[in-house]
């Protein structure tokens, strides 16, 4: 049955050709009218406004083949920032990243558990204030903040859920997002960890659009971040991914076996010297002896491994994927160990599929949560719900799938 689309809206072909010229810039307009099927005119409206509003900049022209060299446009990244914060119980990380995912500022404190949310939003706004401030950034220039939780969100996005204890209750009680939103008077999103992670992996160009891509975070627990066909894939209820009680019936969950806890436990049960009682911190320690050459801490190390690579091996199994990224705190350290293992055991398995290591390892969720507002932000596009444009420094090819101006 044929079906008549509606025309493209001003803002979404703008975001469009945002999201191009941080694809594949410099780029010409012509290159523009030609991926996007809309008209030069259009294009050239468009491009006046990006101009304007200073998201984009002249880059001089295009080598002559014979004709009239073409007028080239580029990104400017420092035109926007946004803010992201990675919440975690040992530790808070708050990063600012560019247009180009580029990081920019990075800041550093303790865990979300050692506090209520009131008290902490408090201290964060006041942090944050002083970071953007140092950095030189203009307050105008900031377009929001993503926030990342291990749990994850509620269907509403107003409260982080999952985080363990007492506080935790605490923590799924208040609304984190409107307590934000007054404090740092900016648009704030909540989003799970892992999702953001895939996110910000696919602005950087770690993958392609177009088939099966997976980021497994590692932190306290563990839980796979899914991008299927430019897509963010979330579930029917936004808890796709999860995967700390993958095993056997009966046997320990996944994610006291390879997470951060795990590697504490298993050094706990190897009786290895110098540890405080404390897992993530003797995770740390443990992480450091491996690579350091300590082969009873490598053994602890390998062993949570090739845990990880059977759950990989599932997922690749189950999704024929195209390529596994290694992110979160627990590969802080240790990562090419974990990276080792599971390349030697894709080698095997699935020859055709690349494993890489997050180029943030520890913050990848954070650059993700950016990202996550900078596409929010900047283009009606949003990875929650349509497919997902790439920007970045480098020119991957990014094929525009949509309808054509007027149809």
């Amino acid at each position: 049955m044929a079906t008549t689309r509606a025309p493209r809206s001003p803002a979404t072909s703008r975001g469009v050709l945002l999201d191009l010229v941080r694809a594949r810039g410099p780029i010409s307009r012509v290159e523009l009218a030609q991926v996007t099927g809309l008209t030069q005119a259009t294009v050239s409206i468009l491009v006046r406004q990006l101009l304007a509003d200073g998201l984009v900049a002249d880059a001089g022209r295009s080598e002559s083949t014979g004709g009239k060299p073409r007028e080239l446009l580029a990104l400017v990244p420092s035109a926007r920032v946004a803010l992201g914060l990675q919440l975690e119980a040992d530790s808070t990380t708050a990063i600012v990243a560019d247009l180009a995912g580029s990081v920019v500022g990075r800041l550093r404190t303790r865990g979300v558990l050692d506090e209520g949310p009131e008290s902490f939003v408090r201290g964060f706004a006041e942090r944050i204030d002083l970071l953007i401030e140092a950095l030189g950034v203009e307050r105008e220039r900031v377009v929001g903040v993503g926030v990342v939780t291990p749990g994850g969100v509620d269907r509403s996005g107003e409260r982080v859920v999952g985080l363990p204890g007492p506080q935790g209750a605490e923590w799924a009680a208040a609304g984190l997002r409107s307590l934000l939103e007054e404090a740092c008077a900016l648009p704030v999103l909540l989003d799970d960890d892992a999702s953001a992670a895939a996110v910000g992996e696919f602005w950087a160009g770690t993958f392609p659009a177009a088939g099966a891509h997976c980021t497994l975070y590692l932190a306290g627990g563990i839980r796979a971040g899914l991008v299927l066909d430019g897509a963010l894939h979330r579930g029917s209820g936004a808890g796709a991914g999860r995967l700390d009680r993958f095993g056997p019936r009966g046997s320990a969950p996944v994610a006291e076996r390879v997470g951060l806890p795990g590697i504490a436990a298993g050094a706990r049960a190897a009786r290895l010297p110098g540890l405080s009682g404390d897992a993530f911190a003797d995770a740390a320690v443990i992480a450091t002896a491996a690579v350091r050459g300590d082969p009873a801490s490598a053994a602890v190390v390998d062993a949570a491994a090739h845990e990880l690579a059977d759950v990989a091996v599932a997922l690749a199994d189950l999704l024929d994927l195209d390529s596994v990224v290694l992110a979160g705190p627990a590969f802080a350290v240790a990562g090419s160990r974990h990276l080792a293992v599971l390349r030697a055991r894709f080698a095997d398995e699935h020859p055709g599929s690349r494993v890489l290591l997050s180029a943030h390892v520890a913050d990848a969720a954070a650059v993700g949560a950016a990202a996550l507002v900078l596409q929010r932000a900047l283009s009606p596009r949003g990875p929650a719900r349509r497919p997902l444009e790439r920007s970045g420094p480098i020119g991957a090819d990014l094929g525009y799938g949509g309808p054509r101006e007027g149809e």
